[in-house]
């Protein structure tokens, strides 16, 4: 489901700021 995707796309981008942030 697009909508479902658009949900939760935006925690899946947090999630790779925060594995960039740890690891830099």
């Amino acid at each position: 489901h697009p909508n479902l995707y658009g949900f939760l796309e935006p925690f899946v981008y947090l999630k790779l700021n925060l594995v960039r942030i740890f690891f830099m």
